[in-house]
């Protein structure tokens, strides 16, 4: 078969191709980026026409350098769907590389399955959108277990040159030429050697470039779009983490400053649950087993909302190794969708979840490929609730007749769907096809500080102000006596503010402000408290004598004193290992001050000590999670209001260093090793292995970012590789290690074999040998400069250097030593000298000689 093969290693694969002339403006291309039909993989691709209307279109078939092989014309009913498998419809189907549908409507969605029969297979959906710009690989596995390949394709008329950054720093460039397409792994671009540490990367330049991942093990494949695009909040549509299955999560932060994730999940009928808090820095990611989370047991679902720009995708797959899948979480909330395939051999399972918190009705259909609804169903959703359930069960039987499934619903919801074999060997999932509705896109959520309410400004009245949102037509104002407590809604304005009346002054109110347009709502995230100031108590100003002014300083003194709430309460962030440090601002009459803690900002505050200074350091932080603080002032007769809060952490255990590299012969008889820095690293430890895969051993420890390792043998008579690895540390704990990088001290000539020494010769020693050789990878031109010979006269005596043989000839490879005295037997030993002057640091092998008395003439 030519061409590249779609086995790559835990694979993410990448597509670019060219809007091609012969393509007509007016038309709609819907994208199929890779294809690869030979004797080991086979590929199919759905399109789906969601209108009522009948289409046709063109389906051109292009080679790696886009090459226009072959085209097919095809006509679809009003909600027909068409399914080809690429190497029994197509001629030459090992050359064909990827696919462009045209057609006038822009109602088409599908897919793309790429799968060996009985062994594994992965969908993706088609891409209907080319990227605008960089796009980001959220995870690569490219160890020596997993692989992961890219496949890329040029929809522009010019050639683009895509640089690949990854997180290590290590860079490649990729050159595809117009209409061109390109797949590789990972390991390919670093000489097919593991790379584990390499987690994620950017690929810039990509305008007009689209792509897709495919990560795989053994028979378990998964793979996703990959994309330019990223949202403040990821969902997360399912949890199983049961005997059978197990769920994966990844989130990535690709901006340059940390991400606070607040992690809120759901119970099946819409219940929030406690949730957490995750610090992800810049250019990081959180990855991690849902079962190994603080996700409570009796969650079905959960989103994540960031300060930062995310993407994400969840993971599903099998104890046993046998199947995988995975679906994009962001910007996946819509009112319309397809599920593009009804299994045929197997079951398929279908997953709502509805993204607001009021009721959802869900309208499901079956249609066959010729359009024909065969059945309807309605699902009713409440509020953040779950729906799960095999589409055979949903319609009452046998669906044989259907092959693919569409639904409108009148709230933003998440939908998915799961398609297994019969045999359990097999298993895809697609996220549903259409056009999206998402919160993130038409419904702009409030960004902090947005809500604002007043503070004691106003007796009679609470205002409440907050940002507008470009996409809102109105909003609407919701108030709570407290965080969790039962929320009221008190007005629908289109204004950015309102004064809610008439409520008890000195009493604290939560506030919440959704958006609204024709489109839906968002949710309500952001809160702020507010109060009304209670009117003073009026003066007497007239003294009936001395009688009454004392005691009216007598009721004065003995009134309790007010204290206004702590401000400027400020909690660390990861400056100590063992404690958490909480300062604040000082209140006037304050004697002491209480400190609370929570796990969210929701949660339940604790009590968790009492200073009587401004400071106040927590010891008994549970873990290194994200923490909520809050202080009241005291003095001997009253309390405060709670403070703001603020977020603080325990000194977070380093990251592993990145960029190592390994010195490659620069210096004789050591290696220097270097290394980026580590933000909160304070010190770092050097390791050293024969190979990367032996045991390590550690070799120094420095503050520095580079270190001379002069443990190594000597240069020239062994001339192997070591590899490097570096942990960084602080108070908190050690790092995994770094990925590695080989290096060598200098290497020099070997020192000459064969070393002979005459035996007795008259008068004199004659010394030969062969000429010396470069013993492995040496910085010089493979051949000494001079050579000097030492004698000794025993083999463990002193060795004394007796002459220097130089020159172009070296005088055949022979020297003679006539400064013996005769019968006497002597050692000998010959060393190279090469082009820098350096010579080996051990003696090679000897060998011994003697003279015979001189004859007289």
């Amino acid at each position: 078969m030519k061409g590249k093969s779609i086995i790559f290693g835990l694979g993410i694969i990448f597509l670019a191709f060219n809007v091609f002339s012969q393509t007509q403006e007016d038309l709609n291309a819907l994208y199929f980026p890779h294809v690869d039909s030979g004797s080991q993989w086979e590929t199919e691709i759905c399109i789906i026409n969601s209108n009522d209307q009948e289409l046709s279109g063109t389906l051109e078939s292009y080679d790696s350098e886009g090459t226009k092989i072959s085209q097919k014309y095809l006509t679809l009913s009003g909600k027909g769907r068409r399914v080809l498998t690429v190497g029994e419809e197509f001629s030459m189907p090992g050359n064909i590389r990827y696919m462009v549908f045209s057609s006038a409507s822009s109602d088409i969605c599908g897919y793309t399955k790429f799968y060996q029969e009985g062994i594994c297979r992965v969908a993706v959906p088609a891409v209907q959108e080319i990227n605008t710009g960089d796009i980001y690989i959220p995870h690569i596995d490219s160890s020596d277990k997993w692989w992961t390949g890219i496949m890329l394709v040029n929809t522009t008329d010019v050639s683009k040159t895509l640089r690949i950054n990854f997180n290590t720093g290590q860079t490649k460039q990729i050159n595809i030429v117009p209409g061109g397409h390109e797949s590789f792994t990972v390991r390919s671009l670093f000489g097919e050697v593991p790379q584990p540490g390499i987690e994620s990367a950017v690929i810039e330049y990509g305008e007009g470039v689209i792509g897709a991942e495919l990560f795989g093990c053994d028979k378990q494949l998964g793979g996703i779009l990959l994309k330019t695009e990223y949202s403040d909040t990821l969902y997360f549509p399912h949890v199983d983490s049961g005997e059978e299955w197990w769920t994966g999560i990844q989130a990535y932060n690709p901006s340059l400053s940390a991400a606070s994730l607040t992690v809120t999940p759901y119970t099946e009928d819409g219940t929030a649950l406690p949730g957490f808090g995750i610090e992800v820095l810049a250019g990081s990611k959180y990855v991690e087993m849902a079962r190994n989370t603080d996700l409570p047991e009796e969650a079905a679902w959960f989103k994540i909302h960031s300060t930062q720009q995310l993407i994400g995708f969840e993971l599903f797959g099998t104890w046993d190794g046998k199947q995988l899948s995975g679906i994009s979480t962001v910007n996946i909330t819509r009112r319309e969708g397809v599920f593009p395939k009804l299994e045929d051999d197997g079951w398929t399972g279908v997953h709502f979840v509805n993204a607001t918190d009021t009721p959802a009705n869900i309208t499901l259909s079956i249609y066959d490929d010729g359009g024909y609804k065969i059945n309807e169903k309605s699902i009713p959703l409440a509020g953040h609730g779950k729906f799960v359930g095999l589409a055979a069960d949903m319609f009452g039987g046998p669906i044989t007749a259907g092959t693919y499934l569409k639904f409108s619903s009148d709230k933003d919801v998440v939908g998915f769907q799961l398609n297994g074999s019969a045999d359990g060997t097999m298993l895809d999932a697609l996220a549903a096809s259409g056009e999206s509705f998402e919160i993130d896109d038409r419904q702009i959520r409030l960004v902090s500080p947005g809500v604002s309410a007043s503070d004691g400004e106003f007796e009679d009245r609470i205002r409440v102000t907050w940002d507008l949102s470009e996409a809102a037509t109105n909003y609407e104002l919701y108030r709570a006596e407290s965080c969790k407590g039962p929320k009221t809604r008190v007005a629908t304005t289109a204004a950015t503010t309102y004064d809610d009346m008439f409520l008890p002054c000195g009493v604290y109110f939560y506030y919440w402000v959704k958006a609204i347009n024709g489109s839906g709502e968002s949710d309500l995230f952001y809160y702020d408290l507010g109060f009304a100031r209670c009117p003073e108590e009026p003066v007497d100003e007239v003294s009936d004598g001395e009688g009454d002014a004392e005691d009216s300083e007598e009721e004065e003194t003995d009134k309790p004193v007010t204290l206004d709430r702590p401000i400027g309460n400020k909690a660390s962030d990861g400056a100590y290992a063992d404690k958490i440090r909480i300062t604040w601002n000082t209140v006037q009459n304050a004697t002491s001050y209480d400190v609370y803690r929570a796990e969210y900002i929701c949660a339940e505050k604790t009590k968790i000590g009492s200073s009587s200074v401004n400071t106040f350091d927590d010891t008994s932080v549970p873990n290194r999670a994200i923490y909520y603080y809050w202080v009241k002032a005291n003095n001997n007769s009253n309390c405060s209001e709670f403070s703001d809060y603020d977020t603080g952490h325990l000194m977070r255990i380093p990251d592993p260093p990145t960029g190592v590299s390994a010195s490659d012969g620069k210096y004789l008889n050591k290696i220097r090793v270097t290394w980026n820095a580590v933000d909160i690293a304070t010190s770092y430890d050097i390791y050293r292995a024969d190979w990367y895969r032996d045991p390590k051993t550690k070799v120094g420890t420095t503050s520095n970012t580079s270190f001379y390792d002069s443990s190594v043998e000597c240069s020239t008579s062994n001339p192997d590789e070591y590899t490097y690895f570096v942990k960084a540390r602080n108070d908190a704990g050690v790092s995994n290690f770094s990925d590695y990088d080989t290096g060598y001290a200098y290497q020099t000539l070997r020192d000459p074999y064969n070393v002979s020494a005459s035996d007795g010769e008259q008068c004199c020693v004659y010394i030969t040998w062969d000429p010396a050789t470069c013993g492995g990878i040496c910085q010089n031109s493979g051949s000494a400069s001079s050579y000097k010979i030492y004698r000794a006269s025993s083999l463990e005596g002193t060795k004394t250097l007796i002459g220097t043989v130089s020159g172009p000839c070296f005088n055949n490879y022979k020297y003679t030593d006539s400064t013996v005295t005769c019968l006497n037997v002597y050692y000998y030993w010959v060393k190279a000298i090469d082009a820098k002057g350096y010579t080996s640091c051990i003696y090679g092998e000897p060998d011994s000689g003697y003279c015979s008395s001189c004859l007289e003439d």
